[in-house]
This record gives C-alpha cells, sequence and structure tokens, in this order.
C-alpha cells in the first residue's frame, strides 16, 4: 500500500490552531489501481469509491480495486473514463471518445449506451433523479430513461457547442449550472440563459456549494462564488494554481481545489498548498469527491489517488523541536507545560505545541536516554538510563546526595504516592521509596516482590502502592507486599479509574481490572485491538466513558461500561475504536516504562509513540469518527461446489451433499481491517454468530430446506444494516423425500412384524424342543432309571444271599451289579443334560462335578473339579463341551481304573480351555491321533461342531489327558 505522513496543518499550512488536521495516504497502480491518473471520482450507495483513469475504471471497497466496465471498455479501444457519477440504481460511466455507458447496479439489468463518439466531461443529477450530462457535443438530459440533447430552443447555444462541466444545487425546484465555452449558463427549471457579468471569465470546474451558493473555478486560476444572481469577488486570482479542475465543499465548509498547479485548501488568507504523503506539495489533481465517512479523496495526473482523513491526532515530533521522536515517557506540570523523555534525545519541556528547553548529553544529564519523567511544581525528576535519578529545578540539573546508591541503576518508573513519597521502578532492583531524606528498598523473594523488574506504580487510597513486575502484580503497604495477582504475568501499566477499579495492563495476556476481590479480563478474543497494553488512560467523565490504551498498533479506545458488562456475562464481545497509520499514527506506541500517557486538564490524552508524542482530544476524535455506518455485500454463494450467479435471486439446488459457502465483506474506505462481523443462516442458525474478522461462512451436511442468509458488518459501535441473499432451497435426495420415508417406515414395520414372528415361531419351536427334553427327562427317570433301580435291587439281594461264596454265578451277578450301576450313572446325566443348559463355565463346572460324583459313586476312584474364571457360554459351546466332558471322564473311570479323575476349567478373554486327566491304564493311540471306539469319534465330532480344538495324550500305565480350546469370542461394544 501507498505510504503515509500525518499532516499538521496548524503548522503545515499555517491555519489557525483550531483548524481540522488530516492525515494522507496514497494507492497507486502498485496497489491494483488501473493506472496512475485518475480523471474521475464517485462513490456508490454502499460506499464503493469508483475511480475512472486513462486504463478504464475500477471500484475500491478499501481492501482491493476491481475493474468495473472492463469488456465495454476494451471495445471502445481508448479507456479513458473522464467522468462517473454514482448512486440511484445505476453507476453512470463517462469516456473521451464513446460517449456514456449506464451501467445498472442490478445483474438483471440492461446496459445504455449514449452519446456515441461524444467526449463527456461531467454529469450531474438532479433532486428528482434526472441526469445532466457536459459532453463535447453540448449538454444533454436523461430524464426517464429518455436521453434529450439541448440546443437554442432551451435557451443554450447551438448545437455543437462543448460544455466543460455541469452541476446541479438544490436552489429550487430544480437549478442547474453548465459551463459552455467562456461562459456560465444557468437552468432555472424551466429555461436556460447566460449568467450576466462572467463572459470571457472561462470557466473550466464547477461545485454546488451549502445553502444554494455556486463554487466556479477557471482556467486563468481564479476561484468565484456565485449566490443567487450576484458574483462575489474572486477568493483567489492569479497564475499560481494554475487551470482550477475540480472544486469540492465539504459538508463541515472546507473548501478543496484541485488545479494544474497542485491541490489546495481555501482558507481564510487564501489557498493553501496541501503536503502530500511525501512531505511535499501535492502536485497535479485532476478529480475531488467527499466519502460517507467523511474522507477527502483526490485524483491526481500521474501521482494516484490520495485519501485525506480528518483527524482528531497531533504529533509531536522533531518538527516540534525534539531531539529524537523515540519518547519513552511523557507527563504534565500543573502550569499546562508537558515533559517528555526519550532515548537518545535527552528530555524536553513542551508549551503550546513547540519544545522551549531541551536537556541532553552526559555531562548534564549522566544519559541522553531517559527512561521516566515526573513533573513537579518547578521541575521534574529524570530517571535515567544506566545514571539513576536527576533532578531538574529552575533549569538546572542536580542529584540529592541521599540518591547516590542509585547511580549506576536503570530507571524504568517514577510516581509520588499521597505521602508525598517519591517511588522509583527499576530495571533489576526493585522498588525504591525517597521521602527527600531517606532511601528504602524492597527487592524480590518470599514475601517481598514477585520480581526485581519494576514496570509500573500506582498509589492507592486505601494506603500503599501497586507495583507491576516482570512476574505479577504486588501491593507495597509499609515496606512490605500485602497483596499479590496475576503471578507469573508481566504488568505493563497500571491506571485507578475514576471508579476505583484498578486497570491493568499486560504483556502478552491483554487487559485486566480489579474491583475489590473480583479480577476481571479481556483480550483480542473478546475484541481488543492488542493483546499488549502498554498505557491506559480514562476520558474525563464529561467527555466519555472511553478507556484509551497505547499498544504495538497504535491506540484504541474502549468503552469502560462495556468492558464491566463483558465481566458481568451480560456480552461476549467489545467493540474498539482504533487510530493508526491512517489516522495519523506514526509509529507504534511505546511503553513499559512510564509514565507513558498523560491526561491534561483540558481533557487530551498524550502517549508515547516511537514516532513522538501523539495527542488526542477525545471530543474531536468523536466528532471525527465515522457518521455512516459501514456497509456489507455478498460476493460469493457457492451450493454443493457451483457458484450461484446471482447471490439475491432465489434458486433451487439439485439434491448434493447440502454444503453452502458465503462469502461476503465490509465496505469501510476508513478502517477496513477494523470491520466484525455477524451472521445468520435462516432455517439452521437460531440467533446471530459472532463472526469477528471472518469473512467465509460455510455449512455442511445441511438437510433438505430452505435456507436465507444474513450477515452485516460493524466499525466501531457503527453497524449495518443486514443483507440477505435470496432463498436458497436445497431439494432433499429420494431417500430423504417424505414420501419416501413413508414408504420405508413402512417397509421396516413389515420387516419388524415379519421379523417377531419368525423370533415367536422360533420361541415357539424352542419351547415345544425344551418341552421335548423334558417329556424324554422324565420318561428316562420314571421308565429306565426306575428299571435300573429296580435291576440293582434284585442284584444287590442276591449278593447278599450269596455270602461269602466264590462261585461262577456269583461273579456274573456282581458283574451285572457294575454295568447296573454305569447304566444309572449315565442315565442321571443323560437327564441332567436334557433338563438344563449350560449357560456359563461356572454351570459347565457344578454339572461337571456331579458327573464326577455320579460316575465314581461305589468305585475307589474320585473326582476332582477345579475351575479359574468364568464366562458366558452360548448353548452350543456348553452342551458340547458338557458331552465331551462326561465322556472323558466316563472313558477314564470304565476302561482306565484311575485312583483320580482331575477336570481343569479355565476362562478369559471370551476363550474356554478344558482339561480332563486321569492316572489310570492309559492306551496307545492310533498313528493318526484319533484313538479307538466311538466315544474318541464323538467328542473330536462335538469340538469341531462347536468350533473347538480336542487333543488326547496317552500311554499304556501313564493315564489319559483330552484337552479342549475353544476359540476367542469378539466382545460386543457397550
Amino acid at each position: 500500500m501507498g505510504a503515509l505522513l500525518v499532516i499538521t496543518w496548524a503548522l503545515a499550512l499555517g491555519a489557525p490552531p483550531d483548524a481540522p488536521e488530516y492525515a494522507s495516504r496514497r494507492w497507486t497502480r502498485f496497489d491494483g489501481l488501473p493506472q496512475n491518473t485518475v480523471f474521475s471520482l464517485a462513490q456508490r450507495p454502499d460506499h464503493t469509491l469508483i475511480a475512472g483513469t486513462e486504463e478504464g475504471a475500477a471500484s475500491f471497497d478499501g481492501r482491493a480495486f476491481r475493474p468495473v466496465a472492463r469488456e465495454w471498455l476494451e471495445r471502445r479501444g481508448r479507456r479513458f473514463v473522464t467522468a462517473l457519477l454514482a448512486g440511484g440504481d445505476a453507476l453512470w460511466i463517462g469516456t473521451s471518445a464513446d460517449g456514456a455507458l449506464r451501467l445498472p447496479s442490478s445483474p438483471s439489468g440492461q446496459e445504455v449506451h449514449v452519446l456515441p463518439g461524444a467526449y463527456v466531461a461531467a454529469m450531474a443529477r438532479g433532486p428528482r433523479g434526472d441526469l445532466w450530462i457536459a459532453s463535447s457535443r453540448g449538454v444533454a438530459r436523461w430524464s426517464e430513461g429518455t436521453l434529450a440533447e439541448l440546443g437554442a430552443s432551451d435557451g443554450l447555444p447551438a448545437a455543437g457547442a462543448a460544455a466543460i462541466a455541469v452541476t446541479v444545487d438544490a436552489g429550487g425546484p430544480e437549478r442547474a449550472w453548465a459551463a459552455i465555452g467562456d461562459a456560465l449558463w444557468r437552468f432555472d427549471g424551466r429555461r436556460w440563459s447566460k449568467v450576466p457579468g462572467l463572459d470571457g471569465v472561462g470557466p473550466s470546474a464547477l461545485a454546488a456549494g451549502r445553502s444554494g451558493r455556486l463554487w466556479l473555478g477557471t482556467a486563468g486560476g481564479e476561484v468565484e462564488t456565485i449566490e443567487g444572481d450576484r458574483v462575489e469577488r474572486p477568493v483567489s486570482r492569479g497564475p499560481a494554481l494554475g487551470s482550477i479542475k475540480a472544486l469540492l465543499e465539504t459538508a463541515d465548509g472546507e473548501v478543496w481545489i484541485a488545479a494544474s498547479a497542485g491541490l489546495f485548501l481555501l482558507r481564510e488568507g487564501g489557498p493553501q498548498p496541501v503536503l502530500g504523503p511525501d512531505g511535499a506539495p501535492v502536485q497535479e489533481s485532476l478529480s475531488l469527491v467527499e466519502g460517507a465517512e467523511r474522507d477527502v479523496w483526490v485524483g491526481l495526473r500521474n501521482g494516484g489517488l490520495l485519501r485525506f482523513r480528518r483527524t482528531a491526532v497531533t504529533m509531536i515530533d522533531q518538527r516540534a523541536g525534539l531531539r529524537s521522536s523515540n519518547v519513552q515517557s511523557v507527563a504534565g506540570d500543573p502550569s499546562g507545560g508537558l515533559w517528555i523523555g526519550t532515548e537518545g534525545g535527552g528530555a524536553s519541556y513542551l508549551r503550546d505545541g513547540k519544545v522551549i528547553a531541551t536537556w541532553a548529553g552526559a555531562r548534564s544529564l549522566g544519559s541522553d536516554s531517559v527512561n521516566a519523567v515526573w513533573p513537579e511544581e518547578n521541575g521534574a525528576w529524570l530517571g535515567l538510563v544506566g545514571a539513576g535519578l536527576r533532578h531538574l529545578e529552575g533549569g538546572r540539573v542536580g542529584r540529592p546526595p541521599g540518591l547516590a546508591p542509585l547511580d549506576q541503576v536503570t530507571v524504568y518508573a517514577l510516581r509520588r504516592d499521597g505521602a508525598g513519597r517519591l517511588w522509583i521502578g527499576t530495571h533489576d532492583r526493585g522498588v525504591y521509596w525517597w521521602d527527600g531524606r531517606a532511601l528504602e528498598h524492597l527487592g524480590a523473594g518470599p514475601g517481598a516482590l514477585p520480581h526485581e523488574r519494576v514496570f509500573a506504580l500506582e498509589p492507592w487510597p486505601a494506603g500503599g502502592v501497586w507495583v507491576g513486575t516482570r512476574e505479577g502484580l504486588a501491593l507495597v503497604r509499609d515496606g512490605a507486599v500485602v497483596r499479590r495477582e496475576l503471578n507469573g504475568i508481566q504488568v505493563l501499566a497500571l491506571h485507578r479509574g475514576v471508579d476505583g477499579t484498578l486497570w491493568i495492563g499486560t504483556d502478552s495476556h491483554g487487559l485486566y481490572w480489579l474491583r475489590g476481590d473480583a479480577l476481571g479480563h479481556a483480550s483480542r478474543t473478546e475484541g481488543l485491538l492488542s493483546h499488549i497494553i502498554f498505557q491506559i488512560l480514562e476520558e474525563r467523565p464529561e467527555d466519555g466513558d472511553g478507556l484509551w490504551m497505547s499498544c504495538n498498533h497504535g491506540l484504541f479506545r474502549v468503552s469502560r461500561v462495556a468492558l464491566l458488562e463483558l465481566e458481568q456475562g451480560r456480552r461476549r464481545r467489545v467493540e474498539v475504536e482504533a487510530i493508526g497509520r491512517d489516522d495519523g499514527m506514526k509509529e507504534e506506541g511505546n511503553g513499559g516504562k512510564q509514565p507513558a500517557g498523560w491526561r491534561s486538564p483540558d481533557g487530551a490524552l498524550w502517549f508515547a509513540t516511537g514516532g513522538g508524542v501523539a495527542r488526542v482530544d477525545p471530543r474531536a476524535f468523536a466528532a471525527s469518527r465515522n457518521v455512516a455506518a459501514p456497509t456489507v455485500r455478498i460476493d460469493q454463494v457457492v451450493a454443493d461446489g457451483v457458484e450461484i450467479a446471482d447471490p439475491g435471486a432465489a434458486v433451487s439446488v439439485p439434491p448434493g451433499r447440502g454444503s453452502l459457502v458465503f462469502r461476503y465483506a465490509g465496505v469501510s474506505l476508513a478502517s477496513p481491517e477494523g470491520l466484525h462481523y455477524q451472521r445468520r443462516l435462516e432455517g439452521f442458525d437460531e440467533a446471530w454468530i459472532d463472526a469477528g474478522g471472518e469473512t467465509t461462512a460455510q455449512y455442511t451436511n445441511l438437510p433438505p430446506g430452505t435456507y436465507r442468509f444474513l450477515v452485516k458488518a460493524a466499525q466501531g459501535a457503527y453497524w449495518s444494516d443486514a443483507l440477505a441473499t435470496g432463498a436458497v432451497e436445497l431439494q432433499p435426495h429420494l431417500s430423504q423425500r417424505p414420501a419416501f420415508r413413508v414408504a420405508v417406515a413402512l417397509a421396516l414395520a413389515l420387516l419388524g412384524v415379519a421379523a417377531y414372528q419368525a423370533r415367536a415361531r422360533r420361541w415357539r419351536a424352542e419351547t415345544m424342543v425344551l418341552a421335548e427334553r423334558n417329556r424324554l427327562a422324565r420318561e428316562i427317570h420314571d421308565g429306565l432309571m426306575q428299571s435300573l433301580t429296580g435291576i440293582l435291587i434284585q442284584l444287590q439281594a442276591a449278593v447278599a444271599l450269596s455270602g461269602d461264596r466264590r462261585d461262577e454265578p456269583r461273579t456274573h451277578v456282581e458283574r451285572a451289579l457294575e454295568w447296573a450301576h454305569h447304566s444309572l450313572a449315565d442315565a442321571r446325566l443323560a437327564v441332567s443334560a436334557l433338563g438344563r443348559e449350560v449357560a456359563s463355565v461356572k454351570a459347565l463346572s457344578d454339572l461337571l462335578a456331579r458327573c464326577g460324583e455320579a460316575l465314581t459313586a461305589g468305585t475307589s476312584a474320585r473326582a476332582e473339579v477345579r475351575l479359574q474364571g468364568d464366562e458366558a457360554l452360548p448353548p452350543k459351546i456348553g452342551g458340547a463341551l458338557l458331552r465331551i466332558g462326561q465322556e472323558a471322564m466316563s472313558n477314564a473311570v470304565r476302561h482306565g481304573r484311575p485312583k483320580v479323575v482331575t477336570v481343569e476349567l479355565g476362562a478369559g478373554d471370551g476363550a474356554v480351555r478344558m482339561v480332563v486327566r486321569d492316572d489310570g491304564a492309559g492306551f496307545e493311540p492310533g498313528r493318526d491321533g484319533s484313538g479307538a471306539g466311538n466315544g474318541l469319534r464323538n467328542m473330536r465330532a462335538r469340538a469341531e461342531e462347536a468350533g473347538a480344538t480336542l487333543e488326547l495324550t496317552s500311554a499304556p500305565g501313564r493315564g489319559t489327558e483330552v484337552r479342549v480350546s475353544t476359540r476367542p469370542r469378539r466382545r460386543s461394544a457397550r
């Protein structure tokens, strides 16, 4: 962007002290301007500025230039844009060789081309909306869509006489003025006539002023005024101005003159040259316009675009007599003078805007760098870099003997307390206080200061002094720290407010404030301009409720009431009003040395900066702020990746991802970087969303429906009206349509019914199976088991009758008795298995224990079941493990004649392990490991069906071991 210079008119223009002050800024083609000769300027209702150059026209929103009517102008070859008029529903573009183009504001509007081949010099709009055009073909009038070229029948010279300028004022129904040839012509609402007494003046520029006044500039450098029928004496005469190109009377009554000799402001003593951003007088100027924000825009020949902004900031720097503009400390004395401490330039005393005395040099001060000043009635205390304190009284430099311990110390802060003691904050020695006789000291340590480096001091009415250090804040009373706050935070500034609030500026943590025991906080997240606060000053109550702060970005103002509302949760952000480079600040604020700011009795605020002392008058600042809220525009709407041509039109979007992207921007030529936004998507957002400085809103996975996007922008406390897009309808996919959803719901309901019926059938089948199993169990119990029991009774009786006889019949009876015992045990197992399900490893353990008891009853063997862990078991696996365990135990008891049969069950990680081991006779398994007999084949088959592995180990005389392991089962997430 262009360079920047603060112009202090009281000095640069020789204006009276109360004359307005302006800051300027330049834009050229390197900043996006099409070309550096700016023939014409206009501002649209949305506040965008239009600049007409030798290479076409461009709109400017404060951030970037965008071409206007580029294709139409390129078709004309020569693209000089010599006249512009914005307003109503269109932008009029006048060219140097092909008439004028009416460019409608709406994309659906129709372009109109008038006066082809003509040079258009100027355009003006009347109070009823009629357009007047001054061109090489004379004067034309556009009214209600029709163009009429005027001539002798209308009171004007014959057709073909070139018109140089035209303007319209508010005097009467419609009064217009035109410069044709060497004369001035006036339209009284019915007919044109020549203004008498001005023949031969050669008018070259016209401007309507306030109260019906007309300003007239001539090719000879004269400026005339006309009120009614009376021509005033020339307010400027002679060739000093050159040819007048444009005139402007602002809303505040300032008169600007753009001329071939430069840019001038009309003062009481005559036109005064205006200095540009480079400090030199502005060169040839061609066009002028006052913006909605009261800035004055100037188009130059070969110099680009200038903006002059009225500012409430006055910079006191080397031009006022300072030896160094790098100001570290500033404070006022009771007589109205100002003491200024600088880096490398010593200390200066300022009165009436000029330095009248300076103290510098190692011989007189001990150091040329003065970090802190504290005024006294007849002088001041100076805190130095590496040289302690000096006292100025009557212009003489001295040092009281009692301050000798500070001779090699760097002083950062000075302040007197209510008892008259001078408090001295140092770079690395903590804090001292001196009552004129004795010097006291407090350093860092347990129960003392948080850190030796002291940046700020603030006496407290309740007693003591608040000390801001590198590691926090401490209240010192009676030589000791009695309270600590903000541990670990570097405190740079302290200010006691009119209501007793202690305001605390920090490094990297924003602003804190202490009211009693309540601690409030605000940072950039809550809207502050910076998180580093160098100095805090408060407006006088009669001037407002503002707190002013200096920082690395300049100065900013925030409402004290708004901050307290933030603390109370009544708002989420605060609005700030900033003063930066565009407002006249030459450098960033300075701080960490106190006092770095001062409020004088007249309410003016003085701040130390790297470019001098910045003086702000809060009342003048309030008057210079935006008189118009910013506008906002919606640049782009993208639905599912496809851009919508007209953001304001209602559209219907085919089924897609439900994605909407909105890009928008506020228009503020005064301070575009300070804009913040609120947005809302109607149909989705329940309330306004604070978007800060974000200029893009993105929504994804939106459900089908109709949406409308709204956005508004704010500059400080000034909010724009909300702007909205057209309705955007996101059509649903087939699967999202109500009819489809009803069909799916019906299908799901039918599926649910079918599933319920299938489950009911399965439940009935399972119930029938269970009933059948119970019936079989009863049959076995009541039939087979009873029969076996009867056989046992008979066999036992036979054995008892035989006594001790050992004949062959007895042997057969004993064998039958043994088999009957085994059969009865098997039957009991069968009944147990039929009558119960095996739902867990613990249940399996209980069943196998009962099995062991039944199998070993009447034998010398015993069965042991050991359990470690538990798991739930599906019926299929539980039943298989039970059958395998029964079979293994039964085989061991029947064929191995063991002493002990052991069953080990383990569960964990979704798997079950079972080992059946005996110490019986054992056997020789087949080479394929399958063993012999149906029992082993059945066990393997059951293991395979259950998804388990079965291993068998046996050898003659070494017993048998059967291992069964199930695969880990996947657990469902809960």
